[in-house]
């Protein structure tokens, strides 16, 4: 799968992801993962 992504956020997932102590990949997956449990957890969505 190809993503692209502007600049400056993959710039900011990759920084943020070495702080995690991920690769770049496992921080969107696990981030990835994270957003849909809040959305699938909420109540309030049509």
């Amino acid at each position: 799968m190809t993503l692209r992504l502007p600049r400056e956020l993959r710039d900011r997932l990759r920084a943020h992801a070495q702080r995690e102590r991920r690769s770049l990949n496992s921080e969107l997956v696990y981030m990835l993962e994270a957003a849909l449990a809040a959305v699938e957890g909420d109540d309030q969505s049509p």
